[in-house]
């Protein structure tokens, strides 16, 4: 029997077996619990019921909570990939010593854990903190309200996000050879129209690999919107937390965080088939 098996099934065998155990039965222990009862006894109980997923579908809390997650992880995003294109473009471009030293920069911010670079930001942002004292010291009356807010959250999810999308942007940018732009430019193209024809299509792939990435990770994300937003900027993951540890209901948590995971695969895949029509359009 085993045999018959390909050789090379053989090699993927471990890492089908760490996907199947460490992703695959979460999701059905969460589907699993979703459709469960509430129980004064236990995290959850039979009997099944749809009262859980009834309750997340008709709250308008619920929805406005699912609207801020995905608009403060669109904004992060897109501010992203503004902030971090021309630094991937020139990690790409350079040579020897200069592109080392690109790439520790950006690595470097991943070699410290996320709560303490959030801590990090609330040092800055705080009422009391850097930015509010200095210009304190200049005279400024108030304190500026940079925490606590959608501000304080976008900030802290563009500064520990921000090496996911320069890595792989950058890999793609550094396989178009500079013979490209060098031709346009002996064609009349200037900077402008040569990126707009030349770098940004065949950019394509490095800018949908890294906003997914950035996207999903901040739409899921749960440390930096509690500690930079606090209660003033509540997202889906915060209200899952609360709904199992606050609450206890397991079942209504589970449930949120399914709507929410439905909601993101229909956001990407969308997002998808968009970027191939671009892609297909532009190639």
């Amino acid at each position: 029997m085993f045999k018959k098996v390909r050789p090379e099934l053989w090699l993927i065998a471990p890492l089908l077996l760490l996907i199947g155990v460490f992703f695959l039965l979460p999701y059905v222990n969460m589907i699993v619990t979703s459709f469960m009862s509430t129980s004064t006894v236990a995290p959850f109980e039979p009997p099944v019921t749809l009262q859980n997923y009834i309750g997340v579908l008709t709250d308008p809390f619920n929805w406005a909570v699912i609207g801020r997650t995905v608009l403060l992880a669109t904004v992060t995003t897109v501010i992203t990939l503004v902030i971090g294109f021309p630094v991937a473009y020139h990690m790409a471009r350079a040579s020897g010593r200069a592109k080392s030293i690109y790439l520790i920069l950006v690595i470097s911010p991943l070699l410290v854990g996320v709560i303490v670079r959030t801590y990090g930001w609330i040092v800055i942002l705080a009422d009391r903190g850097v930015i509010n004292n200095t210009l304190q010291s200049w005279g400024v009356g108030e304190p500026l309200h940079l925490m606590y807010n959608a501000f304080g959250v976008t900030v802290g999810m563009i500064h520990i996000y921000l090496p996911f999308l320069i890595l792989p942007l950058a890999s793609r940018l550094a396989s178009i050879t500079p013979d490209l732009e060098l031709a346009a430019h002996g064609l009349g193209a200037g900077p402008v129209r040569t990126f707009l024809r030349v770098v940004w299509p065949m950019s394509l792939p490095g800018v949908f690999a890294g906003t997914v990435v950035v996207w999903i990770l901040a739409a899921s994300a749960y440390v930096i919107p509690a500690l930079l937003g606090g209660n003033q900027v509540i997202t889906t993951p915060m209200l899952v937390v609360q709904s199992i540890l606050d609450q206890g209901n397991w079942p209504l948590g589970t449930a949120q965080a399914a709507v929410l995971f439905v909601v993101m695969a229909v956001v990407v895949g969308a997002y998808a088939a968009f970027m191939s029509r671009v892609t297909r359009k532009l190639g």
